[in-house]
């Protein structure tokens, strides 16, 4: 978790930030990491939205949630893992 935090908070501020990409590019950085294959790739993509997006209000909880519905509707967050980290961490 430690390891993936720091990474996501590493590629972020050197990689993202630096190359002004737009808000809705940012977005939808994070809702594709969040369908990658993986337990970690999802869990960095929730990161992405609770410790950075959110807090700079290019997430917002509440007038995305149809784009959070399709991540559940498309079988992007099927098991209970993923799920309890996204329910609790977005």
């Amino acid at each position: 978790m430690a390891d993936i935090r720091a990474s996501v908070h590493d590629w972020y501020g050197n990689v993202v930030e630096p190359a002004n990409i737009p808000h809705a590019s940012k977005r939808n950085l994070a809702f594709e990491i969040l369908q990658g294959d993986y337990g970690e790739d999802k869990l960095a993509g929730i990161l992405l939205i609770q410790e950075i997006l959110v807090p700079a209000n290019l997430i917002n909880c509440q007038r995305d949630v149809p784009l959070f519905a399709k991540l559940f509707s498309n079988g992007y967050i099927y098991e209970w893992n993923t799920c309890d980290w996204f329910v609790s961490k977005s």
